[in-house]
């Protein structure tokens, strides 16, 4: 994202290693993590915690939301859950052309909007064993108009890896893009990084 909007602040910042990336682990773990920067910080804490939202729909909210909202405000620091499921959900088709599952990319194609921002993008739907998709509880409404056979191509998703597109095949990625993926907040990415770089 940061080579998509031309950060170039961002992007030296990060070179010159006065700001780096720390995986904080599953949403159970994000406390522990907390605390263990927090020990190690000298002065005032310059930490921003980003998480995928793990929403299924758009009124779910998640035990992540819950999880990184208490344990960030809790300890006054600066964070934001994503508005789609996960990360992946933010890769345009150009992106996805890449991971080489046309059968996949045709079937989420013919989703709307709203459907691909909480479709499991790395494993997709489970396919059962009387050859259907099987639809997690939460999500039935969200996929009802879905035909069948669209939803049974939506099972095994896009790859455990799909989020490496964001890294192999980032000159494909354009802000246009990205915004296009974003109707209810088209700058959700921008203030994001807008957000960092006022900690640096």
């Amino acid at each position: 994202m940061i080579h998509c909007y031309s950060r170039h602040r961002l992007r030296d910042a990060q070179t010159e290693v006065w700001w780096v990336y720390v995986h904080l682990g599953g949403y159970g773990e994000i406390e522990k993590r907390l605390s263990q920067l927090l020990a190690w910080t000298v002065g005032p804490p310059r930490i921003f915690v980003a998480a995928d939202s793990d929403r299924l729909n758009s009124i779910h909210v998640s035990l992540t939301q819950k999880k990184i909202r208490q344990a960030c405000e809790g300890r006054n620091i600066p964070f934001r859950i994503l508005n789609k499921r996960e990360i992946e959900n933010y890769l345009p088709a150009s992106l996805l052309a890449h991971a080489n599952k046309t059968t996949v990319l045709t079937a989420f194609l013919k989703l709307t909007q709203d459907q691909r921002d909480y479709y499991e993008m790395k494993h997709g739907f489970r396919l059962l064993n009387t050859g259907q998709a099987e639809i997690p509880p939460e999500q039935i409404n969200l996929y009802d108009g879905v035909n069948g056979h669209v939803r049974r191509d939506l099972c095994g998703g896009f790859g455990a890896n799909v989020f490496e597109l964001f890294r192999t095949k980032r000159t494909f990625l354009r802000q246009e893009d990205i915004e296009r993926l974003c109707p209810r907040e088209p700058n959700e990415i921008q203030a994001m990084l807008d957000e960092i770089e006022r900690i640096l």
